[in-house]
């Protein structure tokens, strides 16, 4: 029987093709870049394979995430940036929905801003009422923001990629 692929190494694998393919490709986040790769272990090893300046860990403010990560996508990089889980997902609004997604039609459709963020949400994991909402209708109205939900672990890897 064929071994099964998981979310996480679909995840990672998605990730670090990115950074190889690519040297503008950054990603930080909340533990990211620890021993463990993250809550879920979805990016072990990442840190030590693409160095300090392109996995890096961040302090837990999902509202500087989001801006940084604004900022290095209108200088030319192209972000992946990781919030632990969807219900934290009201910080960011401002970076995201109010900067973010507009940018590309208050530059006249000149500058665009390739970031991705990354999540995880929903029941199941029994985290309680704290970490198990699903946030992605509170993007729906937002001209300029792409939401994807994956079905598959190949459905992550590609939609990340």
């Amino acid at each position: 029987m064929a071994e099964q692929l998981e979310f996480r190494a679909a995840i990672r694998d998605a990730i670090a093709e990115e950074l190889d393919r690519d040297e503008a490709v950054i990603f930080f986040g909340e533990d990211v870049a620890a021993d463990q790769g993250g809550v879920f272990a979805a990016t072990p090893g990442l840190a030590e394979r693409f160095g300090s300046e392109r996995v890096f860990d961040t302090p837990i403010s999902e509202l500087a995430l989001a801006g940084a990560a604004f900022g290095a996508a209108v200088t030319g990089l192209r972000p992946i940036f990781e919030i632990m889980f969807g219900d934290f997902m009201a910080l960011p609004m401002d970076s995201l929905v109010n900067q973010a997604a507009k940018f590309w039609y208050v530059s006249d459709e000149q500058a665009p801003v390739p970031l991705v963020v990354r999540s995880a949400v929903g029941a199941g994991g029994r985290f309680g009422a704290m970490h198990s909402q699903t946030h992605g209708t509170w993007f729906q109205g937002i001209p300029g923001v792409k939401i994807v939900a994956p079905s598959s672990p190949a459905d992550a890897k590609g939609l990340l990629k």
